[in-house]
């Protein structure tokens, strides 16, 4: 029986017995020439990437070694060829499939990514057993979050390369301890220099790793930077049944490579306006980049904000949550609490009364913010709790959220309350600082828009939770991601419709009509009958879709009217209400 989950291995073959109970095929007789006949014999399949280079003992040689000395166990090794990233995604894949080898061999900074994304088995009985043949560093580096799983195969030195002149410059003695590396590394970054680098998957992967060993996915890495999850798990997308938050996220990704999409990764942007021209300024380190943008889509989201007590950041996805809607049914049955006492926290609160037992909502004042109706829709309900003039000190829980300890803001007595969550309505902020001070925002920053998700300058959108809206969800997000960008497209296709119809021309007369007037539609078809048999052409320019561009004419108040262009600009404008008008204004 194939296993369903790996054993992450840069492990030693000798050491193969660790994962025998979890995984490989038992079959009497047949396994190898040299089993006995009605012996059980586990096989296991090892897959690996060393190169058997010069000064290596080459695997068959190992494999071949440890079959003749246990015929009841045998191992066929195979040798992948590809990246080590490919070979992630084949596991990825074979896991899924329930046909996973039951050994593979992958870099220490790779095991922690496979533990988070549930591919190895925990090891850790089988694997004290070879402890003794390894030191402690060693040893350790297939920890991950107190789980054993595998053994280190091979180990090496690492080496940090410096240049002398740059220490120098930053007058730092050259360390010598990994103690005066680190002390190095802090004195450089307060200069704004950084001696120290992690790829993403080193660092990143460990750290994501703790995190899974404690429940929870808080980290992933996006071409190659971090990223912090605050959504843990996925579940109110429709065709997504489950799925953490950076597997969707991967999802959109991949979907996205799939239209030769270029996705470009930066430190900082930053949308100016020049002229008519509208440019996007990126950087990325000390490179500094401009794209000229026609339209340009801000769904750079929104972050929630947080009390910063003790105990808040290692129970985000572990009790604490910052969304009733999404998380609200994990707490059927038990007590929970919100801290916050505006709007939000008040509706947030009575929608986990659907679920949760009670309800406290602790507020630092003694009356809430908001609104009288939803402060009596609230107070009406019997499992609602309010526990007022209090702030949250600490969070406690081993593992999971257990207990708060709050504080009195008036006496200042410290008190527990127990309670299984606690959901945080103290605000959310949106990340506009790219285009903050350009586009009109409500206050807090939240970007306005109307139901095309255009902003209030032409040809910038908005979508997400950086808009002002009512509900921040994946699913609205979408939704407004794929209003913006039919709206996007659509504004590109005009204003090229619009310039090399009305700008661009030395002279042309147009027709500016509103589509929702029905008496102006109605003069359509009498402009291109006359348009016909004068044997011109005149462009029919919907003023209520070109809004923007009817403004910046002034013609506004002005329709249905002809109206004369010579390069660009307003020659001459004639209002038609009738048939007979249009015949006048083009005799």
């Amino acid at each position: 029986m194939q296993s369903k989950r790996l054993m992450a291995v840069t492990g030693l073959l000798s050491a193969t017995a660790i994962v025998l109970s979890a995984c490989g095929t038992v079959a009497g007789g047949g396994g190898s020439e040299s089993a006995q006949p009605g012996d059980n014999v586990i096989r296991i399949e090892y897959v690996h990437r060393l190169p058997d280079g010069p000064g290596m003992i080459p695997v068959t040689d190992m494999v071949e070694k440890w079959n003749a000395a246990h015929p009841n166990i045998q191992v066929t090794a195979t040798r992948f060829t590809g990246k080590s990233s490919e070979l992630m995604t084949r596991l990825k894949a074979d896991v899924a499939n329930k046909s996973a080898p039951c050994l593979a061999q992958v870099g220490y900074g790779e095991a922690p990514e496979m533990l988070v994304g549930n591919l190895l088995e925990d090891v850790s009985g089988e694997a004290s057993k070879y402890k003794d043949n390894y030191n402690d560093s060693a040893y350790s580096q297939m920890s991950v979050g107190g789980k054993m799983v595998g053994l280190p195969q091979d180990t090496g030195p690492l080496v940090y390369l410096y240049n002398e002149a740059e220490f120098n410059a930053l007058g730092i003695e050259v360390p010598k301890t990994f103690d005066e590396l680190l002390e190095a590394a802090k004195k450089a970054a307060a200069q704004g220099k950084y001696i120290l680098d992690f790829e993403a998957d080193e660092a990143g992967y460990w750290l994501s790793a703790q995190a899974a060993a404690a429940g929870a996915v808080w980290y992933s890495t996006v071409d190659n930077k971090w990223k912090i999850n605050t959504t843990d798990e996925i579940e109110n997308y429709p065709g997504v049944p489950h799925a953490t938050g950076p597997e969707v996220g991967e999802m959109l990704h991949q979907h996205a490579l799939k239209f030769n999409t270029e996705i470009r990764t930066v430190d900082d942007s930053k949308v100016e306006l020049r002229g008519d021209k509208k440019i996007v300024v990126t950087k990325k380190g000390d490179e500094t980049n401009e794209i000229e943008a026609e339209a340009i889509i801000v769904a750079t989201g929104a972050h929630f904000r947080r009390l910063g007590c003790e105990g808040e950041a290692e129970h985000i996805g572990q009790g604490v949550s910052f969304c009733a809607v999404c998380d609200g049914a994990f707490y059927e049955g038990e007590e929970v609490a919100v801290v916050g006492g505006g709007n939000t926290a008040v509706e947030e609160g009575v929608y986990l009364t659907k679920f949760a037992s009670k309800v406290y909502i602790i507020h630092r004042r003694d009356e809430f913010r908001a609104d009288r109706a939803a402060i009596e829709h609230a107070m009406s309900n019997p499992k609602i709790v309010p526990v007022w003039n209090s702030v949250v000190e600490k969070i406690e829980g081993d593992g999971i959220v257990e207990n708060l300890v709050l504080k009195n803001v008036k006496t200042g007595e410290l008190s527990d309350l127990k309670v299984a969550g606690v959901f945080m309505f103290v605000g959310q902020t949106p990340d506009d600082d790219c285009v903050r001070g350009l586009v009109k925002a409500e206050k807090g920053g939240w970007i306005l828009v109307n139901e095309h998700m255009e902003t209030s300058v032409e040809g910038i959108f908005a979508a997400g939770d950086v808009c002002s809206k009512h509900l921040r969800q994946v699913l609205t997000a979408a939704s407004d991601g794929a209003i913006a960008a039919m709206g996007a497209s659509a504004y590109i296709n005009e204003q090229l419709h619009l310039r090399t119809t009305l700008l661009e021309p030395e002279s042309v007369t147009a027709f500016f009509y509103s589509s929702i007037d029905e008496k102006q539609v109605k003069l359509l078809k009498a402009v291109e009958d006359a348009a016909k048999a004068k044997g011109v052409k005149i462009p029919l320019i919907d003023g209520y879709r070109n809004a923007r561009m009817t403004e910046k004419l002034e013609l506004s108040a002005k329709m249905p009217a002809l109206v004369e262009l010579r390069k660009g600009a307003v020659a001459k404008v004639t209002t038609v209400a009738s048939e007979a008008d249009v015949q006048k204004a083009l005799a």
